[in-house]
């Protein structure tokens, strides 16, 4: 999968964004015991935001 710059400096990603992982995770959660999503994180601390949404969106 490749990323341009500024898909890949982007801090705080959207709720459809991160939504568009998902049928990624599960599958991998499928041939994995464990699976882990990792977000850059900056003083800002968007990538808590993102975990959390994520959390959400998986039900977990």
């Amino acid at each position: 999968m490749g990323f341009t710059v500024e898909q890949f400096i982007k801090l705080l990603h959207s709720k459809e964004e991160i939504q568009e992982w998902l049928p990624g995770i599960k599958k991998l959660s499928n041939e994995a015991r464990r699976v882990f999503v990792a977000f850059n994180n900056h003083y800002r601390g968007q990538a808590v935001q993102n975990a959390r949404m994520l959390r959400e969106l998986l039900s977990i």
